[in-house]
């Protein structure tokens, strides 16, 4: 019985140790200066890009794991190679403006920082298309 009861104790301590230890390993952490961009009035079938401008501000490298949009009509690019701690770089956000109306999107970006996953956002509207009135 104390045998059983010394090797529950002797788990406990090594697996509470296992995890400290995984706790305070060096990250990186992401900092955006916006987490939020206004595309405002677009013209219809332009190109609309914005770049979200971030910082590793953590104690190691940062590398952006992937990256989900709400809907097809928005694509974002990462960067693919890891961000070194206090290291800049940018993700792109498109957004398709051959629909017409306002819209709202969100960008949820992952990596292996302390504060995975950071939700970016895009808004605006498209302006209807032009027709060309012919003059005859």
């Amino acid at each position: 019985m104390k045998f059983i009861l010394i090797s529950i104790i002797l788990y406990l301590v090594f697996s509470m140790q296992m995890f400290s230890q995984e706790n305070n390993k060096a990250k990186g952490d992401i900092m955006f200066e916006d987490n939020m961009h206004n595309f405002k009035k677009i013209k219809y079938d332009s190109e609309s890009y914005f770049d979200f401008d971030f910082k590793n501000i953590g104690k190691a490298p940062l590398t952006i794991t992937k990256i989900e949009t709400s809907c097809g009509c928005t694509i974002a690019e990462k960067p693919e190679a890891p961000i070194a701690k206090k290291g800049k770089g940018f993700i792109r956000v498109w957004y398709d403006s051959k629909r017409v109306g306002k819209f709202s999107k969100t960008i949820t970006v992952y990596s292996d920082g302390k504060n995975s996953p950071t939700k970016l956002m895009i808004k605006g509207e498209v302006l209807p298309k032009k027709n060309k009135i012919d003059n005859k």
